[in-house]
C-alpha cells in the first residue's frame, strides 16, 4: 500500500534536500562497493523522491541478495517516508538486529521514530539509547528519552480540548487551514482542480492547490471552492498567511515564478515564499491578487516556507533549510524596516533542534509550532513557545489529544486561544486532514446536583455521575456523596450532558449544561435514577399433583437483615409482595396436613419481566407411612449416635421444629443377623438413643416423639434367618424410620 510520508504532502521540498544529502553522502561512501543494477536503479528514484518506485527495485535487489543489510535498511527507509510504518519496523528490525548495527546511526534514530508512531514506547527508547550512544552530540535523543519517561506530561491537559474532523475533508490531502474573510483557506490535493493538471512524482498524487471555505455555526465549513487562478498554479500551493487586514498576502510555492521554474544545482525544485495585494472588486465578483513579488531572501539552493506574519506586516516567521541552522528545517524570523527585509535570524536552539521545526504560527507571545526532535508521542507534535523579544523563555508539548503518535502540524487558534485547528494524519496515516479543536481551560466554572430516587423522591448515596461531551463520550466521573450530592468543574463554552447510574438502578433522565459564562456555579441539577420494581408472586403447591394448595401460610424473610417480609394475599392461593432488584428472601410454606418447605430466591438485576413466581412444593402427610432417614449407621454391637448418624438426626429436628403439630414414632431396624431376642434389644437401645439426640439437640418435646424398635421383624427383604444374602442386602433392613402418627 503506497502511503504519503507527511513531511511530503506538505510541500516539504523544505525536509526533501536533506533526505537527498543523506542519499548522496551513501553514493559517496559506496563508490568503491559494487552494487546490483536493481539497487542502483532503486538509488535514483529514491534520490528523485519516487519512493513506492525506489521499493520496487529495492524489493527486486532483496529477492537476488536476502542477506544484504543495507538493502533491507533501504526497504525499511521507503516504507517509512509511504508512511507504512509497521512495515517499516518490520525491515528496521531485520536489517539491524540479523546483521549488528555497525551502520550508519541514522538508520537507529528512523527506528525509533517509526517505533513511536506505531506507540511501541518501551522498544523505541531502547533504539533512542542506541542512537545516543553513536552521536552523542543529538540533543534529539536526549529529549526523546526525557519524554518517553514523563508520559503523563502530556496527557494532563487533554479534558480540557474537544475535536473533530472535518466533513469536508477529501479522500486526498487536506491541511494547513488559515483564517480568510469569513472562512478558512486551506491546501488540498482533491482531485478535478482547473488549474493543477500535473500529479506529484513522490506517489502520483495531483499537486496541491489552495481551497476556500466559509464557516459553519459548529467550526464545520460549507462546501470548499478552489482559491484564485492567480496564487494556484499547476506546482505546489501551500501555507500561507495574511496582513493588513486580510488586504496582502504571503504564501509558499515552489520556485515559479513569471510562468518559469527554477532548479536547484541537484535538481531540485526548491519551495519560496511570494507576496501578493488583494485587489477589491467593486461588482461583487472574486476580488484579484496582483503585484507577485518573491520574498528577498528567496534561494535556489533551499527552501524557504510556511510564513506567519504579523498584521502590520513588520515581523515575519517562516521554516527554512538554509544553511546554518540546526537540523532539517528551522524556524526564522525577519523584520520589515526602512522599506525592506532584515536578515533572517535563527531562533535558537532552545526552539530547533537536529530534526524538523515548521509550520509556525504567531498568536501574541505565543509561537504555535510542529517539530519531529523535541520530547513527544511520535511523529511531529504541535508545540507552543512563549516568546519575549523572540528569546524562548518556554516551551511546551501541548499534549494529548493535540499530540499524537502520527503526524500533527499546522495549527492556527483565535487570538483568545479559545478554538482553532490543526491538521494531523492520525485518522488515515496516508492522508492528512484538518480537525476543529475547542480548548476550555479558562474560568472556574461548576455545576452542582443532587441524585434522587425517583420513585420516593429520597437522595440516593454513592451513584455513579458522568460528566459526557455532547456526543455521549465520559469525560469525568464521581461518586454521589452520603447526602446524594456531587460537583464537577467545567470549561468554558461547552455543552455536557449529566447522568447518574447506580447497580441496580436504571436513568430516568439526562440533563444538559452549557458553559456560557468564564466564571459561574450552575446549581440544583436534578438526576434522577430509579430500581425497577417487581412483584414476587409466591404460592404452595402439592408436590406431588403440582396443584396449588388454597389457604397455605406462607413466610418469607429478607436474608440481608433478618425482617419478616410483609406479605399481600390475592385470593387464596398468592401471597405478593413488591422489591427491587439484588435482594435475597427465604420463603417458608406451611399447611396443616403437609410438610412444611422453604425455597430461596435471589432478585437478579436481569429479570426482564414485572412479576417473579416461585413455588413452594409441599408434601402431604400420609399417617403410618414409614420414612427412612438415610445414612444413620451405628457402630457394630453398639447403639450410641455417630458424628455421621447426628447429622441425618438433626434433619429430622427440623421437620419436627417447622411442624410442630406433628407427632412421630421413630423406629429402628436390624438384620436378622444374631437372636431375635438380641436384634429387639439393640434396635431399641439405638431408637431410644436417636430420641435421646433428638430431644436434647433440638429442644424437641419428648412427648411428641417415641422410640420403637422392631428388631429383624419388619424386614424389606428375604433375608431372614438362615438365608443367605450379601452384605449390601442385609445393610438394607439396617435402618431408621419414622412416621407420622398425628398431626
Amino acid at each position: 500500500m503506497k502511503k504519503l510520508y507527511i513531511l511530503a504532502s506538505l510541500l516539504m521540498v523544505l525536509y526533501l534536500p536533506a533526505i537527498s544529502q543523506d542519499t548522496k553522502e551513501k553514493a559517496e561512501k559506496e563508490k568503491n562497493t559494487i552494487i546490483s543494477g536493481d539497487e542502483r536503479r532503486g538509488d535514483k528514484h529514491y534520490y528523485n523522491f519516487a519512493y513506492s518506485s525506489a521499493l520496487d527495485y529495492y524489493m527486486d535487489a532483496y529477492q537476488k541478495d536476502s542477506t544484504n543489510q543495507i538493502i533491507k535498511l533501504k526497504i525499511a527507509e521507503c516504507y517509512k517516508m509511504l508512511n507504512n510504518y509497521l512495515e517499516a519496523d518490520d525491515w528496521y528490525h531485520k536489517g539491524l538486529t540479523e546483521h549488528g548495527t555497525d551502520v550508519d546511526p541514522k538508520y537507529k534514530l528512523h527506528f525509533a521514530q517509526a517505533l513511536s508512531t506505531e506507540q511501541k514506547y518501551d522498544e523505541a527508547k531502547e533504539w533512542f539509547e542506541e542512537y545516543q550512544k553513536d552521536v552523542g552530540s543529538d540533543s534529539r535523543a536526549g529529549k526523546k528519552l526525557d519524554g518517553l519517561n514523563d508520559m503523563g506530561q502530556f496527557f494532563k491537559d487533554s479534558v480540557y480540548y474537544q475535536i473533530k474532523p472535518l466533513s469536508v475533508n477529501s479522500v486526498g490531502l487536506d491541511f494547513s487551514p488559515m483564517w480568510y474573510d469569513d472562512g478558512l483557506l486551506f491546501v488540498s490535493s482533491r482531485t478535478n482542480k482547473p488549474f493543477s493538471k500535473t500529479v506529484f512524482n513522490w506517489d502520483q498524487s495531483s499537486y496541491l492547490d489552495l481551497y476556500y471555505g466559509k464557516l459553519k455555526p459548529d467550526g464545520d465549513l460549507e462546501t470548499p471552492k478552489i482559491f484564485h487562478k492567480k496564487v494556484n498554479t499547476k506546482y505546489h500551493e501551500g501555507p500561507l498567511t495574511f496582513y493588513n487586514d486580510q488586504n496582502n498576502v504571503v504564501f509558499t510555492r515552489n520556485n515559479y515564478f513569471k510562468g518559469k521554474a527554477r532548479k536547484s544545482e541537484d535538481g531540485i525544485t526548491k519551495l519560496k515564499l511570494y507576496f501578493a495585494d488583494r485587489k477589491k472588486n467593486d461588482k461583487g465578483d472574486e476580488d484579484d491578487w496582483v503585484n507577485i513579488r518573491p520574498f528577498e531572501y528567496n534561494n535556489d539552493e533551499y527552501s524557504i516556507g510556511h510564513p506567519s506574519i504579523t498584521n502590520d506586516g513588520k515581523r515575519m516567521f517562516f521554516a527554512s533549510d538554509m544553511p546554518g541552522g540546526y537540523g532539517g528545517t528551522d524556524i526564522y524570523v525577519s523584520y520589515y524596516t526602512n522599506g525592506s527585509w532584515g536578515t533572517p535570524q535563527n531562533l535558537g536552539s532552545e526552539l530547533n533542534t537536529e530534526g524538523q521545526e515548521m509550520f509556525p504560527y504567531l498568536n501574541g507571545d505565543y509561537l504555535y509550532f510542529s517539530s519531529d526532535g523535541h520530547g513527544g508521542l511520535g511523529g511531529l507534535d504541535l508545540y507552543r513557545a512563549t516568546l519575549v523579544r523572540d528569546d524562548v523563555v518556554e516551551l511546551k508539548n501541548l499534549g494529548y489529544p493535540m499530540s499524537s503518535s502520527f503526524d500533527d502540524f499546522s495549527l492556527i487558534i483565535t487570538e483568545d486561544d479559545h478554538y482553532g485547528y490543526f491538521s494531523t494524519n492520525r485518522d488515515d496515516t496516508v492522508y492528512d486532514n484538518i480537525y476543529y479543536f475547542v480548548y476550555d481551560k479558562e474560568g472556574d466554572i461548576f455545576v452542582r446536583g443532587t441524585v434522587i430516587d425517583n420513585y420516593d423522591n429520597t437522595t440516593v448515596a454513592e451513584s455513579r455521575v458522568k460528566l459526557m461531551d455532547n456526543e455521549g463520550k465520559v469525560l469525568k466521573d464521581t461518586l454521589s456523596d452520603s447526602e446524594g450530592n456531587f460537583e464537577f468543574r467545567l470549561n468554558y463554552k461547552r455543552h455536557y450532558k449529566l447522568i447518574a447510574e447506580k447497580l441496580g438502578y436504571v436513568p430516568v433522565n439526562t440533563d444538559s449544561v452549557y458553559t456560557d459564562k468564564a466564571n459561574d456555579v450552575i446549581e440544583d441539577r436534578i438526576l434522577k435514577i430509579e430500581q425497577p420494581r417487581f412483584i414476587v408472586s409466591i404460592k404452595a403447591i402439592d408436590k406431588v399433583t403440582g396443584e396449588p394448595i388454597k389457604d397455605a401460610t406462607i413466610h418469607c424473610v429478607d436474608i440481608k437483615d433478618g425482617e419478616l417480609v410483609d406479605l399481600n394475599q390475592r385470593e387464596s392461593l398468592h401471597h405478593e409482595f413488591m422489591t427491587t432488584p439484588g435482594n435475597n428472601y427465604r420463603m417458608a410454606g406451611f399447611k396443616v396436613g403437609y410438610f412444611s418447605n422453604t425455597v430461596e430466591g435471589k432478585i437478579g438485576y436481569d429479570h426482564k419481566y414485572d412479576t417473579v413466581f416461585y413455588e413452594i412444593p409441599l408434601e402431604k402427610i400420609e399417617l403410618g407411612k414409614a420414612i427412612e432417614l438415610e445414612n444413620i449407621y451405628y457402630d457394630l454391637d453398639k447403639s450410641f449416635i455417630r458424628a455421621d448418624a447426628a447429622l441425618e438426626l438433626d434433619k429430622l429436628v427440623t421437620i419436627l421444629k417447622e411442624n410442630p403439630t406433628i407427632k412421630i414414632e421413630l423406629g429402628s431396624h436390624t438384620d436378622s443377623r444374631g437372636s431375635d431376642s438380641y436384634n429387639m434389644a439393640l434396635s431399641q437401645r439405638r431408637a431410644t438413643a436417636a430420641v435421646e439426640y433428638i430431644v436434647k439437640k433440638g429442644g424437641i418435646s419428648n412427648s411428641r416423639i417415641v422410640a420403637k424398635g422392631y428388631g429383624e421383624t419388619k424386614l424389606v427383604n428375604g433375608c431372614s434367618n438362615g438365608v443367605e444374602c450379601s452384605k449390601e442386602d442385609h445393610q438394607r433392613n439396617r435402618r431408621t424410620e419414622f412416621k407420622v402418627t398425628s398431626y
